[in-house]
């Protein structure tokens, strides 16, 4: 189920109010600025937390990322003194995943994002709920030039059953968030300039064009670890042995679940056209 302010024009409303309509509609009993380490979300996790309308900095730790994003998430949260829930995937780990399964493709993202992030955001809910009624919102960095009707965020003000998710800076273009960051004097993710993506959780579904490239040139370690999981993959007859490789076309795309923290990775894939 679904609730927004139908009706209005997103772009009339600034980030302030933005959230301040999805706090007085919902009354959410814990508010959670989701920062992934990526330059958009620093943004608006900033702006949430420095505001007042958040408690917490929500992050998932999907243990499929470069880890120099993670350095920088924690660098910045000591920096601004900001407190911090940090959930792992319960049970099964990427390693298992592709043993089981293979490398997942666009076709199979429903399944890497239900087992390192969904079940991550469960156990929050179940950590901060105390009656059936309570909402516990999420705030994100989504922005509208970004969003994707494939990966369900359509609208700034969205309710998924108790999880209302918030996107205060939904209306703002690139160069408005840029210009927050220098006028803070936020840190840009070192991991977002070289690779195009914050590099928090590099499942590989969305891999875009010379996104392994890149990860050779800048992040040779990392690219051995896939070496070395593709190895496994082969000796384990994994169809989808390759890192990226999985199923390509999903027959119901149409129909894939919500999935709000996942947008960035399909957006790069749109824009990077180099092979």
């Amino acid at each position: 189920m679904s609730d927004w302010f139908a009706g209005d024009s997103v772009s009339a409303f600034s980030p302030t109010e933005v959230l301040t309509r999805a706090i007085e509609e919902y009354r959410p009993v814990r508010v959670f600025a989701c920062f992934s380490s990526g330059n958009d979300s620093q943004v608006t996790t900033h702006f949430a937390m420095q505001n007042n309308f958040a408690h917490e900095v929500f992050n998932i730790n999907t243990g499929i990322g470069i880890p120099e994003a993670r350095e920088h998430f924690y660098r910045t949260c000591d920096r601004f003194n900001w407190p911090m829930r940090v959930k792992t995937p319960p049970d099964l780990d990427y390693e298992e995943m592709v043993m089981a399964h293979g490398f997942p493709g666009p076709g199979a993202h429903t399944y890497p994002y239900s087992w390192l992030k969904q079940r991550a955001i469960e156990e929050l809910m179940r950590e901060t709920k105390r009656e059936r009624s309570d909402r516990v919102m999420l705030i994100t960095g989504v922005r509208r030039s970004e969003s994707t009707r494939r990966m369900g965020h359509v609208e700034p003000i969205y309710r998924d059953g108790a999880q209302v998710w918030v996107a205060p800076m939904y209306a703002w273009s690139k160069r408005e968030m840029d210009e927050y960051m220098e006028r803070h004097m936020l840190v840009r993710n070192p991991v977002t300039e070289n690779l195009g993506i914050s590099g928090e959780c590099l499942c590989g579904a969305f891999r875009s064009p010379g996104e392994r490239k890149r990860l050779r040139v800048y992040y040779p370690d990392f690219d051995s670890y896939l070496c070395n999981l593709e190895d496994r993959a082969k000796e384990a007859k994994q169809p989808y042995c390759h890192w990226g490789s999985g199923i390509r076309l999903d027959p119901n795309q149409e129909k894939l679940n919500f999935m709000p923290m996942c947008t960035g990775c399909l957006v790069q894939n749109r824009k990077d056209v180099t092979a």
